[in-house]
């Protein structure tokens, strides 16, 4: 029987990020940064090299744990293995190292801008208290950096007023600002929740393949909602109650249609027809934990309002790490 060799994005406790992954990839003569960044930002496993007798894995499966990877074994039928126990490595001898050995069986991720390097993606159920966890872990998130989150908040916020003076310009501008910083946030949220360093560049580096889409998001938002508002409007004639009716449906589908594509732009690199259908796909899926978190959110956002305003500057990052707590509950991978 051969065995394979999975890495599954996590750190072991006590190694940083960057260390390991420089180990990793001196460990593999990897230095494509692309791949690098999804093997380390995968939710589920990635295999790393395949067609390995029982010591030759297990040899392999140390290194990365030395390295501060978790790994792990899997058989031919993609059955995890226990641990193997120290002897059976022992009788690799001659098994081949990781610094040569042949190179065509490494099995790297190769991103083909489609879906992550995890895998398929599917949908999950959430119950309909799941909203108050997805704000507990959110302002977990907060806490490990307070003043990043803050910080990067307010900066938002100057920027978006400052661009309210040029009327027709400005308002474009701050569209297309708004969907590169909510993607912005949640590539961040998703760095924190994988034990990864969080830094502006780190966090750009990682959004720069997929700033375009993120940034046009928010107006083919605007777009799509102004011609079916005036459509809807069109349709009723006379009959105002109905165009209104219409119009909040719409928006409601809308609003489930672009709730997470910046997170499956942004992290699993879907284009923007596919995350948008998953997201609409998703949301129809837990509408009811929805409406819950709606209402939890306005509560927070009243909140958030009442010291000045300044509570907001709290409140805004939260929303965007919770409905990240949201996105990672619901889309997961296969």
């Amino acid at each position: 029987m051969e065995f394979s060799v999975c890495v599954t994005g996590k750190l072991r406790s006590g190694f940083k990020a960057k260390t390991v992954q420089k180990d990793f990839s001196a460990l593999f003569n990897l230095s494509d940064k692309k791949v690098l960044k999804n093997i380390f930002s995968a939710t589920a496993p990635v295999l790393i090299r395949k067609g390995l007798s029982l010591p030759e894995a297990e040899q392999y499966r140390q290194k990365l744990h030395d390295i501060g990877m978790e790994a792990m074994i899997i058989d031919e039928e993609g059955q995890p293995l226990q641990r193997v126990a120290g002897a059976a490595a022992g009788g690799a001898s001659s098994a081949s190292n990781t610094d040569g050995g042949d190179e065509s069986s490494v099995v790297f991720y190769e991103d083909d801008g489609d879906e992550d390097a995890s895998g398929p993606l599917a949908l999950d159920s959430c119950s309909v208290t799941a909203p108050f966890s997805w704000i507990s872990n959110g302002f977990g998130l907060f806490k490990s950096a307070p003043l990043f989150w803050v910080g990067f908040t307010f900066l938002f916020g100057i920027i978006s007023f400052m661009l309210n003076f040029f009327p027709l310009v400005g308002f474009i501008l701050s569209s297309i600002f708004s969907g590169i910083t909510y993607a912005f946030m949640a590539l961040g949220a998703h760095r924190v929740s994988h034990n990864e360093t969080l830094s502006f560049s780190d966090v750009m580096d990682d959004l720069k393949p997929n700033l375009l889409p993120v940034g046009i998001l928010n107006i083919l938002y605007g777009v799509i909602a102004t011609g079916i508002t005036f459509g809807a409007f069109a349709i009723a004639g006379d009959n105002y109650m109905l165009g209104v009716g219409i119009v909040i449906v719409a928006m409601i589908a809308i609003a489930f249609a672009f709730l997470f594509a910046p997170m499956l732009i942004a992290v699993n690199h879907l284009s923007i027809p596919e995350a948008l259908k998953m997201s609409f796909m998703g949301c129809i899926k837990n509408i009811l934990p929805l409406i819950l978190y709606l209402i939890l959110s306005i509560v927070l956002f009243i909140l958030g309002m009442l010291p000045l305003g300044l509570g907001l500057l709290v409140v805004m990052p939260l929303l965007v790490l919770a409905t990240y707590q949201a996105y990672s509950e619901i889309v997961v991978n296969q």
